[in-house]
């Protein structure tokens, strides 16, 4: 069995790395009992950032992440289709000026942009 090396949780979710190469994807924050933004733990960092502050966490914050962390049974399929739905979103955000300016000028989008978009929103619809 694989072991958790990495754990983040910030505005976009929950990322952890296992030793094994492996990573899962959530979109789930944990209702942890104190104040975070993101929540880092590593074997060398364990911090939180709370209003743009980084703070060392404490033993018990660091108990309860341990405690989430410990709960996950992953489902790796799941987390790839996540990381792929992740991805094609960033594609599309970083091509929609192409389909603004087409809007506002009239200049057409290049088809390998088209089909990229088009092969860009399946996976976000999965």
């Amino acid at each position: 069995m694989a072991t958790i090396t990495g754990y983040q949780t910030d505005e976009f979710g929950t990322v952890l790395r296992f030793d094994n190469g492996n990573i899962l994807r959530s979109s789930e924050r944990p209702p942890y009992s104190f104040d975070y933004e993101v929540v880092t733990y590593t074997s060398s960092t364990k911090s939180r950032y709370w209003q743009g502050v980084s703070h060392n966490l404490t033993d018990e914050e660091i108990t309860e992440v341990e405690t989430f962390m410990n709960s996950i049974n992953g489902d790796e399929e799941l987390s790839k289709q996540m990381a792929q739905a992740h991805q094609a979103r960033k594609i599309l955000q970083s091509t929609d000026w192409y389909v603004i300016r087409f809007l506002e000028t009239g200049t057409p989008v290049p088809d390998n942009i088209t089909q990229m978009r088009a092969q860009a929103r399946e996976l976000v619809a999965v």
